[in-house]
């Protein structure tokens, strides 16, 4: 016997019994993408996309969630020290429109 059973009534135990239940993160759709510029005196520009089409949700994961998007962006400049190490000095934004 499990004792998680007892949180749902006997009505909606028997509906998962009976049908598929999904798991929830179970998305139809996840995908990423990059971008990179070095250009001009060792800087460097970049950004990343992360695309979700949303967790499930609801009894038995059966609604779909919302689509998430997130967007990243970065800045960076490389220096060299005059014993010849390199440093390099970074900016980055994450999650730039701030969703969730």
């Amino acid at each position: 016997m499990i004792s998680t059973q007892y949180f749902w009534s006997t009505a909606k135990l028997a509906q998962v019994q009976s049908k598929f239940v999904r798991t929830d993160h179970d998305q139809l759709i996840t995908g990423s993408a990059s971008v990179s510029y070095r250009g001009w005196d060792d800087r460097n520009v970049s950004s990343t996309l992360i695309y979700g089409s949303g967790l499930r949700r609801g009894f038995a994961n059966n609604e779909p969630g919302r689509p998430s998007v997130r967007v990243n962006l970065g800045v960076s400049r490389e220096f060299t020290l005059a014993d010849g190490a390199r440093w390099t000095a970074r900016l980055d934004v994450l999650n730039l429109f701030d969703r969730s």
